[in-house]
């Protein structure tokens, strides 16, 4: 090897350990996480884009970043003011948003097939379900009875399935989120109710997130009791039993793990025919299962 040979190729690895270097300073700036400043401008953006009322509050989370990317999945949700929710994808300089990240790398043969493993994974086993069995859509449902967006959500649902008819079919999976202390106790009883009817579990359902703000982690069974007493077909024996052995608690445990499985990491989290979809609202949701339904 010549001295000119050895030369270029110390001038090249040189300019590689540059390069590397500043890689290694540039990465950390572009995949940190958006700041006040960042969050400020983006909520007024989604204001102004939605058509919020002035003064309504947006609170962003941070779900992290998208598969090893710098793209980061950004929760935003009204803290007072009409329901509203998007989840949206950061570009790393917080620049542009989406609402779906398409990742080019694997086989869409393969992604077709883990598409229908996931979409039999939510609708496996005895679920709590509103709506026709043989709906072209189905719309899988994580969500917790503590969480204050899964009771606007929940609500919206209810109406949607009345309007959709046969087109539509709501799998309900519990998902009780470690901050909220009641959220585990009341998804407990609720799995009770529907070991004996799926009817009783909805209207358990509908009573607790209805009386949402008046629950506690002290009143809570109290509470339930009450309500399972003007349930004529419910065996009160039965139900009072399973709640105060916590016999549904590895069933809720199976859909915690589902739902960590999918990636789900907050409530409400919502799969139609086995993909995510943003439920930011009623009406967007009913146009994606309409046309979920026309592609059908």
């Amino acid at each position: 090897m010549t001295r000119v040979t050895v030369a270029i190729c110390v001038a090249l690895l040189m300019v590689g350990l540059a390069a590397g270097a500043a890689l290694r300073m540039w990465m950390p700036d572009r995949c940190t996480p958006p700041n006040d400043a960042d969050k400020a401008r983006l909520t007024s953006f989604l204001r102004i884009k939605y058509k919020l009322p002035p003064g309504t509050e947006i609170g962003v989370a941070d779900a992290g970043v998208a598969s090893g990317s710098c793209f980061r999945k950004l929760v935003f949700a009204t803290l007072n003011g009409p329901p509203f929710r998007a989840d949206l994808f950061a570009s790393p300089d917080y620049r542009f948003l989406a609402k779906e990240l398409l990742d080019a790398r694997p086989d869409p043969k393969e992604a077709a097939e883990r598409k229908r493993e996931t979409a039999e994974s939510l609708v496996r086993g005895s679920l709590p379900v509103r709506g026709t069995g043989n709906a072209p859509v189905i719309l899988a449902v994580f969500s917790d009875f503590q969480c204050p967006f899964c009771a606007r959500i929940a609500k919206g649902l209810s109406e949607l399935t009345d309007s959709e008819g046969d087109r539509l079919r709501v799998v309900y999976h519990y998902f009780p989120l470690s901050i909220h202390r009641w959220a585990r106790p009341a998804a407990e009883a609720a799995a009770c109710v529907q070991r004996q009817s799926n009817a009783g579990f909805w209207s358990l359902h509908d009573f607790l997130f209805a009386h949402q703000k008046e629950l506690s982690v002290d009143n809570l069974r109290e509470r339930v009791v009450q309500w399972a007493r003007t349930v004529p077909d419910l065996d009160q024996g039965q139900f009072k039993k399973c709640v105060s052995e916590s016999l549904t608690s590895g069933q809720i445990e199976q859909d915690v793990a589902l739902g960590m499985e999918l990636g789900i990491r907050g409530t409400p989290a919502m799969f139609l025919n086995g993909e995510p979809v943003d439920g930011s609202s009623p009406d967007e949701l009913r146009t994606q299962v309409r046309s979920a339904a026309g592609a059908r």
